[in-house]
């Protein structure tokens, strides 16, 4: 039983650090303030998304994505991670690229952008963006930079007698996701 009660909480405090809760006015990473946006132009095939897009036109894009923040804080800001959504995840890791196909595109990216040292998916990504399109951001996972607040660590108080049951109250808190240098994150929505 106190598993679930952990697990329930650490799944909220999941939740309020990517989304944030509007109601409690806590900020989340997904919808943090002054972030920038970098808006991948259409493919050959007409759209944007990562779908309908070749190999390069997707390089491209993942190469757009982590230059914007250096691009336009003169290079003071430079990003090591990308997360996305599970899908897009996996069309890196499963579509071929190079001129023998002998590589996926995730494989070039992680031999040709050595500073990105994470590439990881999230799936709470999925309909964070505007009008409820997928995200990938790249951010420096630093916590100078973008830091969960957790002011409360999970507890169990001890065991209380309640008729013929016993409770356990447990508490955790948070403040949400604080991102104190908001141009070192880049989002992109809709690929």
């Amino acid at each position: 039983m106190l598993f679930r009660s952990r697990r329930a909480i650490d799944e909220k405090q999941d939740s309020i650090a990517w989304k944030g809760d509007a109601k409690n006015k806590l900020p989340g990473f997904f919808n943090a303030p002054g972030i920038t946006e970098y808006v991948a132009p259409n493919g050959a095939g007409g759209s944007k998304t990562w779908a309908s897009k070749t190999a390069d036109e997707i390089v491209a894009d993942f190469a757009n994505i982590i230059s914007t923040a250096p691009e336009t804080t003169n290079g003071i800001e430079q990003p090591d991670t990308v997360i996305m959504p599970l899908s897009l995840y996996n069309k890196l890791q499963n579509t071929p690229y190079g001129s023998n196909r002998d590589k996926t595109i995730l494989g070039f990216i992680r031999e040709n952008f050595p500073q990105i040292t994470r590439i990881d998916w999230v799936q709470d990504l999925v309909g964070a963006g505007a009008g409820g399109a997928s995200r990938v951001m790249a951010y420096a996972r630093d916590p100078m930079k973008v830091e969960v607040q957790i002011t409360q660590r999970f507890e169990q108080l001890p065991p209380q007698l309640t008729g013929m049951v016993y409770d356990i109250n447990c508490l955790q808190s948070t403040g949400g996701t604080l991102v104190y240098y908001p141009m070192s994150v880049v989002f992109c929505d809709g690929l």
